[in-house]
């Protein structure tokens, strides 16, 4: 009877231990990993999207930008970029609002290229961009 009673007190406390364990690692990155794919893949895709990168004026950026805050949850912070592709592409050490997600090793950083031949004949315009997308947890 006793060590009925314990076992039970045991495996009690051993489960509620165990519920009050964050769900995290491999569900979050799997999640954020296609967050991710799934918004980059819409940039590559869709032509107004795609637009907005090559012509790439702050108007054409803001659109862009308002197109991925919809597609991000409010849980998370991002941060979009969008250079030249031989350029490194890595300003985000700017932004102070994630230093602490760093640290923490919850930034989780995609890219992809977008590339169109713009013109024709002698006035052939070749510039491909590349798109940086960094998303962190909010804290």
């Amino acid at each position: 009877m006793e060590a009925t009673i314990a076992v039970l007190l045991v495996s009690g406390v051993l489960v509620v231990t165990y519920s009050n364990q964050p769900v995290h690692s491999q569900d979050l990155d799997d999640y954020v990993y296609n967050l991710q794919q799934r918004v980059l893949r819409d940039i590559s895709l869709r032509s107004d999207l795609r637009n907005f990168v090559l012509i790439g004026d702050e108007a054409s950026l803001d659109e862009l930008d308002n197109y991925v805050q919809g597609m991000i949850p409010t849980t998370y912070s991002y941060y979009i970029r969008v250079c030249d592709l031989g350029d490194a592409c890595n300003g985000i050490d700017d932004v102070d609002i994630y230093k602490e997600s760093i640290a923490a090793g919850n930034v989780f950083t995609q890219s992809t290229i977008i590339s169109s031949d713009l013109g024709g004949g002698t006035n052939a315009l070749y510039e491909p961009k590349k798109v940086l997308l960094v998303i962190w947890e909010n804290r």
